[in-house]
C-alpha cells in the first residue's frame, strides 16, 4: 500500500522553488501539492512557514498533521513549536544530541505504512 492512498501527502521544503520542484517530478502523482520556502517568502522552523503551509494544504485540525523531516533544526522544531506531530526522518541513525525531541524516529520511509 501506498502512503498517498490513505493520507494527503505534502511535501513543504526550504529552498528555491524551480530546483526543490525539479528534484521532486518523480514524486508528483503522490503528492498534493509542494510548498517551497522561496514562494512563501519564510523558512522552516518559524511559525510564519507551518502557518502558510497549513492554509495551504487546507488542514483545518493540525492535530491530523505528521510533518516527517530529516532535519531536526528547521523540521522538527519547527513542527514542535507550530504544535503538530513531528517524525524524524534519520536515515543515517545519527544519535540525537540536542533538546529537539520528535514525536516518532524512522530510519527508511517505508515504515511510515507500518509504524506503530
Amino acid at each position: 500500500m501506498k502512503l498517498s492512498e490513505f493520507a494527503n501527502v505534502y511535501v513543504a521544503s526550504n529552498g528555491l522553488s524551480d530546483i526543490q520542484k525539479s528534484r521532486l517530478i518523480h514524486f508528483q502523482p503522490y503528492l498534493k501539492v509542494i510548498i517551497v520556502s522561496e514562494d512563501l517568502n519564510c523558512c522552516k522552523p518559524s511559525e510564519e512557514f507551518f502557518e502558510k503551509a497549513i492554509a495551504i494544504a487546507g488542514v483545518e485540525d493540525k492535530s491530523t498533521v505528521l510533518l516527517v523531516g530529516d532535519s531536526l533544526t528547521s523540521d522538527i522544531l519547527g513542527a514542535n513549536r507550530f504544535g503538530v506531530d513531528s517524525c524524524w526522518f534519520n536515515r543515517k541513525k545519527k544519535k540525537n544530541n540536542t533538546q529537539i525531541i520528535p514525536n516518532y524516529e524512522i530510519d527508511s520511509l517505508n515504515q511510515l505504512v507500518t509504524y506503530e
